[in-house]
């Protein structure tokens, strides 16, 4: 009888064997939490062969034993092996010995799998976040697709209150998490737990995508109730929006709730995939040499067109961006004047036609003045906004007779539905309208269309894994730059990011498209900055040899410096359009003198008189005048200091603000130098 209990012993410890390694086979895994359900058929196992065991040696049963039995058989799972109860088998019979060897081996991989199963995960996941916190890398707030997938491309931190079965699968992906919940109680909080664990004076970013379904209100609120007290450390919080909410998050939430130690910054993957692409593909860029003149204006007889075939998210967007860049200069002989670009845009759906932009914009800015000043100039030429058949054969020959004519160069952006149908119209469109001057895009989201980008004559752009990536989203190094600017507007601030994180969200993104702009502006001048890695053997062009190229300003011209028709001034000139077109985009309007604001205030012990020329709230700027209405706007200034500040030498030099169009030109060479830049010839000027 016994020999048969063994061998049923042992062919239930085959088949149970065979269960576990199919379930591994299936499940592609050793070690799980189910491995814990393999408890019960292995005690049920033990306690037959204790039992057995028990019987063979002439043992008495009684309840007491069953009982003892029991006990006997939950302690073989830590390791304690009653010997009693097998000791007399186990010699006379070897196939019980193996048995019960087998069945203790269970025991023993059940509870170190479970083990593992169940705390291995948290001291892997407490490791890897660990590694991530000190190398300083971004939080992303949540566990949607965006989150998920942000994490894993940029070995980013997960941060919510995940189950055990989400943490496994994040585990599985080699995201690090940190189990805690934004709104939960101070101690259990995010900030809680990193309060010691972070670098003083660091800056730390945190992502929050829009497919999480977040509260925005609420998201900052509690971001800035948590963060605010770890003031010793910066923290950025990048909030993702619809481009329909941007400006009123901005405005509404962002603004007024400012921390010093936190900056809030919204963004739209539309907006940051214009933003990507004006500094990729400036019109400046292209524009053939005989474009300009000598100055770098362009020839007045001279036409640059952008086309937009498809009024969807990104074109509407990038159009807007494209105005606020592509700012050209031209001249009249005596003065410099503005060298508006030409905007076509068709789209099938009528109401894409009368979106906000092109209602609310009075482009050519000729009713937009105060009673003091004369109005900006046009910003660009709306030529034509379209419901229009673009299939059709009599759309593609009236866009071939704009675009064919020898003195345009044209942009033709392609957005209009799926990645095959943009591509397939544009490569058609550039197949059919074969001009010199012609450069086609064509917005893909995927990167098998970037991979097939070098063998088409079209331009791919709108990868959305390269803009939802921290190289776009944080862009450590525009953030640099735009700070830095802000700290040359306000030098005497005691820290540099609480001020650039203390003003309006409207000006921080002027700083930004002021930073970026540096790439059109540098091709206007025939030059280009490219990335040193990418260079390809060019010669790198000295800061001296920029500076002698374009003669700069004599330091001892003085204020008239400002309104010579040198190339220097063209970039300046271009700086200030760039400025009012932003301004105009965004609704404001000019202030009228009688509106500037003076007041006593003390910087570094002294006494000074400073003026406020516009109201942010009310978008209302006195500068929102052409280039040379400035000059009055400056002589203004002037008169009211003077008058403020009886029996001191206030000059025009201390009042104008001609050099915050120049500066960051005269400064673009070291800052972009100290990113990895080296400036060039621009070969596509040829």
């Amino acid at each position: 009888m016994y020999i048969f209990l063994t061998v049923a012993a042992l062919v239930f410890e085959a088949i149970l064997a065979a269960v576990i390694v199919y379930n591994c086979v299936r499940r592609r895994q050793i070690i799980s939490q189910k491995t814990l359900w393999y408890a019960i058929p292995v005690f049920i196992l033990i306690y037959f062969l204790y039992a057995t065991g028990y019987t063979y040696a002439g043992n008495e049963w009684t309840a007491v034993a069953a009982i003892n039995m029991l006990s006997a058989t939950l302690r073989a799972f830590v390791f304690d092996i009653s010997t009693s109860y097998v000791e007399a088998l186990t010699g006379a019979n070897p196939a019980y010995l193996v048995a019960v060897c087998i069945a203790f081996v269970f025991a023993g991989a059940t509870t170190i799998s479970s083990v593992i199963a169940f705390f291995g995960r948290r001291l892997v996941n407490g490791a890897r976040l660990a590694a991530a916190i000190k190398n300083g890398r971004e939080f992303v707030l949540g566990t949607s697709e965006n989150s998920i997938s942000y994490a894993e491309r940029n070995g980013a931190i997960i941060v919510a209150p995940v189950t055990d079965a989400q943490l496994h699968e994040l585990m599985r992906r080699s995201i690090p998490v940190l189990r805690r919940d934004l709104g939960a109680e101070h101690g259990a909080s995010p900030a809680a737990y990193l309060r010691h664990r972070l670098v003083k004076g660091a800056m730390y970013h945190f992502i929050a995508f829009k497919d999480n379904n977040f509260v925005c209100s609420e998201l900052i609120s509690q971001f800035n109730a948590q963060f605010s007290a770890l003031c010793d450390t910066g923290f950025t919080l990048h909030v993702q929006a619809a481009l329909t909410e941007m400006d009123i998050i901005n405005r509404k939430f962002i603004d007024s709730e400012k921390k010093d130690n936190i900056c809030i910054k919204s963004f739209s993957k539309y907006e940051l995939a214009s933003r990507k692409f004006i500094i990729e593909h400036p019109i400046s860029r292209y524009l053939p040499e005989n474009f300009y003149l000598e100055n770098r204006a362009i020839r007045p007889e001279k036409n640059i067109n952008a086309v937009f075939i498809g009024l969807g998210k990104v074109n509407y967007e990038l159009m807007k961006l494209m105005i606020m860049q592509n700012q050209f200069v031209g001249t009249d002989g005596k003065k410099l004047i503005n060298h508006p670009v030409n905007y076509y845009g068709y789209d099938c759906d009528e109401g894409r036609i009368y979106a906000d932009t092109f209602l609310s914009t009075d482009f050519d800015c000729s009713e937009m003045h105060s009673p003091d000043l004369p109005p900006p100039e046009k910003v660009c030429n709306v030529v034509e906004m379209k419901k229009q058949n673009v299939h059709s054969a009599q759309f593609v020959s009236g866009l071939k007779s704009v675009l064919c004519d020898e003195n345009s160069f044209s942009f033709v952006i392609v957005s209009l539905g799926d990645d095959y149908q943009n591509v397939a119209y544009a490569e058609r469109l550039n197949s059919i309208i074969r001009c010199k001057n012609v450069k086609f895009f064509a917005r893909v989201r995927d990167n098998d269309f970037n991979r097939a980008g070098s063998r088409s004559e079209v331009t791919m752009f709108g990868n959305e894994r390269e803009i939802l990536s921290r190289s776009v989203i944080i862009n450590d190094a525009l953030d640099g730059v735009c700070r830095r600017l802000n700290n040359i507007y306000n030098s005497n601030t005691k820290a540099e990011i609480k001020a650039f994180n203390r003003r309006p969200t409207v000006e921080i993104f002027s700083n930004i498209y002021h930073a970026t702009s540096i790439f059109f502006k540098i091709n206007l001048l025939g030059l280009d900055f490219v990335k040193a890695q990418n260079a390809d053997g060019a010669q790198a062009i000295t800061r001296q040899e920029f500076m002698n190229m374009f003669k700069g300003f004599d330091a001892h011209s003085g204020y008239e410096k400002y309104f010579g028709l040198s190339a220097w001034n063209v970039l300046g000139f271009s700086e200030h359009s760039r400025w009012i077109a932003y301004y105009v985009l965004k609704g404001f309007r000019p202030m009228p003198l009688s509106g500037t604001r003076f007041e006593e205030v003390t910087e570094n012990g002294k006494t000074l008189i400073k003026a406020t020329t516009k109201n942010i709230p009310a978008r209302l700027h006195c500068c929102m005048t052409d280039y040379y209405g400035l000059d009055k706007y400056h002589k203004f200034l002037l008169a009211s200091y003077r008058k403020l500040q009886s029996g001191k030498n206030t000059t025009i030099d201390d009042v104008e603000t001609y050099k915050y169009d120049y500066m960051f030109i005269l400064d673009a060479f070291d800052e972009m130098q100290q990113n990895g830049y080296v400036l060039i010839k621009n070969t596509l000027h040829d």
